[in-house]
């Protein structure tokens, strides 16, 4: 419990948490949930189990998940997509799964099964990309081998000792993603997005393509997940030299604007060789805002025992998160580019450091959030077909990042302040 939050503030969270949860209820008895929401549903589910909201939705809650469980009992191939995604992927079912059985000390042996299953299936992904130009895809924290790391880096020493080979391929992987190579005369880092790998309208800004400093898809989630590797005691040849080389790329390639650190989204491989940073942040959402890389930068600070960068990244943090609300330049209630990213930010750095400060604004960023969530779902006469179109997805859309789901989840979050799903963030 954060006891920064005051109560009719409280109970208004509450209440948007049991309507979602009821809305979510209705669904489910007229069999409207679909088979494409039951990945996101299930994570939905788990977290927001055994919260203390009330027996009849905890009991709700709970049949909802054996229903998703048993529909992809029975179609399981059919049901999983060839991804390992910690977001949408085997990799969240195999998270959500984990939740409910820690909470309830239920499904352990599926747990266990299904952890196997994702390793392995990483494993084969791993010894096929590794061939490939490199993706964004194939690296990131949304959809590639350093958020499914992250994730197993927190089992039991039992788990990560029996499979240390196969972990350690994934080290490398990201490790050798810090080295440079030569392209066309110049000593490129192995991030380096190509032409080819681009999308159509990087291709015309991007010519030689980019890097991506994000933490979505970018350099970041790489870097923490590595920083972690070593915090575990991994001793694996190069690790804290990879480390190093990544944290100074941040470093290299920050500039101060208007009081806060900020950072390129993409950098163009044209402004990578002549050190000149461009595409800059444009806002402090989680995705490829700066109050996710200067939370980052912090924690590997943290690991390294820099202590005076920690200071540095702690107090840089407390500027993004404490500035006017209006600079955060966000316009949406959801926690990929949303307000809902800050207060994750700002709860998970407090609790690390346990500096009331970070917690200055949490009012009035929640308070953002629930008139912004408010907004979207409201039957107001004079919305357009765009809005009621948008209100309709945005409420039927569970998920973490860009629904009404991750919405209520970070709500959730700002009363108990135990929820564990900003790991999958990475800003745990």
């Amino acid at each position: 419990m954060l006891n920064v939050i005051d109560e009719k503030l409280s109970k208004t969270i509450i209440d948007e948490v049991k309507k979602n949860i009821e809305y979510l209820i209705y669904r489910y008895k007229n069999n409207l949930i679909e088979k494409n929401n039951y990945n996101d549903i299930l994570f939905y589910s788990s977290i927001l189990l055994n919260q203390n909201i009330d027996e009849y939705y905890d009991s709700k809650l709970k049949e909802i998940i054996i229903y998703i469980l048993s529909r992809i009992k029975e179609d399981f191939q059919n049901f999983m997509s060839y991804s390992i995604s910690m977001f949408d992927g085997l990799g969240q079912l195999a998270y959500s799964v984990n939740t409910v059985s820690k909470k309830t000390g239920e499904l352990i042996n599926l747990s266990y099964s299904l952890d196997e299953y994702l390793l392995d299936f990483s494993y084969n992904l791993l010894n096929h990309i590794k061939y490939e130009p490199i993706y964004c895809g194939f690296y990131d924290v949304i959809s590639g081998i350093s958020g499914v790391l992250y994730y197993f880096l927190d089992k039991k020493d039992s788990f990560i000792a029996n499979n240390k080979m196969k972990l350690v391929e994934m080290i490398n992987f990201l490790m050798n993603l810090s080295k440079n190579y030569s392209y066309k005369g110049e000593n490129i880092i192995n991030f380096h997005i190509k032409k080819n790998q681009q999308t159509d309208k990087e291709k015309q800004n991007m010519i030689e393509g980019h890097i991506n400093f994000g933490l979505a898809h970018g350099i970041m989630g790489p870097l923490i997940t590595l920083a972690k590797c070593k915090e575990l005691g991994f001793y694996v040849k190069g690790l804290d030299a990879s480390i190093i080389r990544l944290f100074e790329v941040y470093e290299k390639f920050c500039i101060r604007d208007d009081g806060v650190l900020k950072y390129p989204t993409k950098l163009s491989l044209q402004n990578y060789i002549k050190n000149s940073p461009n595409n800059l942040s444009f806002n402090c959402g989680w995705c490829y805002g700066n109050i996710s890389i200067v939370r980052g930068l912090m924690k590997v600070s943290n690991i390294l025992k820099r202590n005076e960068k920690y200071e540095y990244y702690k107090k840089e943090l407390l500027n993004i998160i404490n500035q006017p609300i209006e600079k955060y330049n966000l316009k949406s209630p959801i926690v990929c580019h949303g307000y809902s990213s800050v207060i994750g930010i700002q709860i998970s750095a407090y609790r690390e450091t346990k500096d009331k400060r970070f917690l200055n604004t949490l009012n009035r960023n929640l308070l953002k959030v629930i008139e912004k969530h408010e907004s979207i779902i409201s039957n107001d006469k004079e919305k357009n077909e765009e809005e009621i179109n948008y209100k309709e997805l945005y409420q039927q859309d569970y998920s973490l990042l860009n629904g009404s789901g991750g919405v209520i989840m970070m709500l959730m979050n700002s009363i108990s302040g135990d929820l564990k799903f900003n790991k999958i963030l990475m800003v745990d």
